[in-house]
């Protein structure tokens, strides 16, 4: 892990900021965390220097104020900057500076993660320039740190929970982590220090009052006298702790949020719109789909205060929420579509649940429009199986809600991955759809183990493919699918099969049909002649003739 600080002025004892820093960079390299630092150049030759030194910009009239308080600003080396920002992992800003604001924008475009601390309040920086504490530079300063520099960062160190309040409240975007310096100061040292500023301290016990200057504007509440009391103190004092089981890790999805990722994006270019449902359903939404009382499904978990009877029972389907969708959108003039949803369903292993749920992350789709029909849906799934480089079967099936021909399981290795069909005609009335639906849901936890499968490629056949059509004559009860296997177990060369025509009716016997198929013969290490691959076509009907009584069409 290599984590970048990035800070204009890191070499003034004095600065509590620079303190920080080096205190924080020691720990994360005790730790194993290879932490380095870009920042202006430490003035004394003889000191360490940063790993990434930039040199010192100097501000014309202001600059002695601004050194007199502690600060240096660096100048925009962009090639170094350039050279920090490659070899990071993280970038961590401790200030929001015209640097800053340089190292954000290019992070950004290198698509490096930013972290950040928050040490620095405008009125404190505009006071140590003569400003009073409340102005008008004050919240267009705030706006500009928190749009151009912070709003950028994942997450923000806060050396106080006054800090990530007063984040919170100035409506800063980031995760806010109180992550305190832990100075302690005695107490003597502490009465010291506030008698020098003029602060008439007295302390009773454990309580301290003290009387704030008329001219100390900045004073407003006890953090602005913690810090001063802390930067009086000296920096050097604070001793920065990780927690022992603490570790710096790069964020992201892992492995397989990048899966499902890929899925969601493999169908939104198949022309589909992602739908998010709560994952609550109603009693109602099992007796639409016509489930009988023994289904799988109709064990829910009921919830115990729900928020009404219509989400009282969490999900173990994710079809009526689709049929949801699709009956709203046509209801609103919307008559053509598709939609996908990838969520979870809960399945209980007993109820009353004596253990938590198996939460069962499921994919489902619906089609619908006067160009869509159940080819259109099996298309979704084969570009899904595309994707992951895998083959799907399918086989014939029945599902209450489905139209009893027109729906199929979904076979991966032999496992049911799911289910598509067209929605009957029944549930269709009730729901008022105007346009028949086609849906589908599927296992992604069989999928998962696919997600990181390494695609292999072969190289184009030398020599030219023969292609061969075919018009079968057989039983009307033989599938495309049990004919395409015949024919790949016939000849080993064959390597791809299309069906592009079907035929019912006169001449045929009434129990027969037709098929017609599209065959590719590819070679491997040597042309083909015209007597090979009329031997390939023999076998081919002998095999379909022998097992399944099929011939050709004449």
């Amino acid at each position: 892990m290599k984590v970048l600080f990035v800070c204009n002025n890191a070499y003034n004892p004095g600065n509590g900021l620079s303190v920080s820093i080096h205190n924080t960079i020691r720990k994360l390299r005790e730790h194993g965390v290879d932490a380095r630092l870009m920042a202006v150049r430490n003035p004394d030759p003889e000191g360490p220097q940063p790993d990434f030194p930039l040199g010192h910009f100097k501000f014309p009239v202001f600059e002695p104020i601004i050194y007199a308080n502690g600060f240096a600003y660096a100048q925009i080396d962009r090639k170094r900057i350039r050279e920090a920002l490659e070899w990071a992992d993280i970038v961590h800003i401790q200030e929001a500076m015209p640097l800053e604001n340089v190292v954000v924008r290019m992070a950004r475009k290198m698509g490096k993660p930013l972290t950040g601390t928050f040490h620095l309040y405008p009125q404190n920086v505009l006071a140590n320039l003569g400003f009073p504490k409340k102005n008008f530079v004050n919240p267009f300063l705030l706006d500009n740190w928190r749009g151009l520099v912070f709003n950028h960062c994942s997450d923000i160190q806060c050396p106080t929970a006054v800090v990530r309040d007063y984040l919170e409240k100035h409506r800063f975007k980031a995760r806010l982590h109180v992550i305190s310096n832990g100075i302690e100061v005695p107490a003597d040292e502490a009465l010291k220090i506030l008698t020098r500023l003029d602060f008439d301290p007295l302390l009773d016990g454990d309580t301290l009052t003290i009387h704030v200057p008329a001219y100390r504007e900045d004073m407003d509440s006890y953090p602005d006298i913690s810090e001063e009391l802390i930067r009086m103190y000296g920096y050097e004092h604070v001793q920065p702790t990780f927690l022992p089981s603490a570790q710096v890790t790069v964020g992201g999805r892992n492995a397989y949020q990048h899966g499902v990722h890929y899925l969601k994006e493999v169908l939104t270019a198949a022309g589909a719109s992602e739908a998010v449902h709560y994952h609550f359903f109603s009693p109602a939404d099992l007796d639409l789909l016509k489930l009988p009382a023994n289904a799988a499904e109709r064990t829910a978990i009921r919830i115990l205060n729900p928020i009404t009877e219509d989400l009282s029972l969490m999900r173990t389907t994710l079809v009526p929420g689709m049929l949801h969708a699709v009956q709203r959108n046509q209801k609103r003039g919307t008559l053509s579509g598709r939609l996908f949803e990838l969520g979870r369903i809960f399945i209980p292993k007993a109820l009353p649940l004596t253990d938590y749920p198996d939460e069962r992350d499921t994919l489902a789709a619906a089609v619908f429009g006067p160009d869509e029909d159940f080819f259109s849906l099996k298309g979704m799934a084969e570009i899904l199986a595309d994707a992951l480089d895998l083959e799907f079967r399918y086989r014939k099936a029945a599902r209450t809600y489905l139209h009893p021909g027109r729906t199929a399981e979904i076979l991966l290795n032999g496992q049911v991955l799911g289910v598509l069909g067209q929605l009957s005609y029944e549930i269709q009335d009730e729901l008022d759809l105007r346009l028949p639906v086609y849906v589908m849901q599927l296992d992604i936890s069989l999928l998962s183990p696919y997600f990181n499968k390494v695609k292999r490629y072969r190289p184009l056949p030398l020599f030219n493919e023969e292609k061969r059509d075919f018009a079968f004559v057989m039983d009307r009860g033989i599938s495309c699918e049990a004919v395409e296997d015949l024919i790949r177990e016939a000849c080993p060369y064959v390597s791809y099969t299309h069906l592009f025509d079907v035929y019912e009716g006169l001449p045929l016997p009434a129990d027969k049909k037709s098929m017609a198929f599209n065959v590719v013969f590819t070679p491997t290490d040597h042309a083909f002649t015209d007597a090979e691959v009329e031997g390939f076509v023999d076998d081919i009907l002998a095999l379909l003739k022998s097992r399944a009584a099929i011939v050709l069409r004449t």
